[in-house]
C-alpha cells in the first residue's frame, strides 16, 4: 500500500546475488493489485547527496522505526 516501507531484494551490480533494501511504496493499492509491478522509491541512511533527497526522520513513522535519519 503507499506509504509503506517494504524490504525489496536488490541486485549487486554484477547481478551475482542480492540483498534486501528498504523501500517506500510509492503506487496506490489499486496499482498495486492489478499489476505484477509496483512504484516504490529506495530509502539509504548514505546522506552525501541531500540536494535532491527527501529526508524521513524516526519521528516521521506513524508505526514501526527507521533506526536513524535517512533519505
Amino acid at each position: 500500500e503507499a506509504g509503506d516501507i517494504v524490504l525489496v531484494p536488490f541486485p549487486f551490480t554484477n547481478m551475482s546475488q542480492t540483498k534486501p533494501r528498504p523501500v517506500l511504496i510509492l503506487s496506490n493499492i489499486a496499482y498495486n493489485k492489478s499489476s505484477l509491478d509496483f512504484v516504490c522509491c529506495g530509502i539509504t541512511s548514505n546522506l552525501n547527496n541531500k540536494d535532491h533527497s527527501i529526508l524521513l526522520d524516526p519521528n516521521d513513522m506513524a508505526d514501526g522505526t527507521i533506526p536513524k535519519k535517512a533519505g
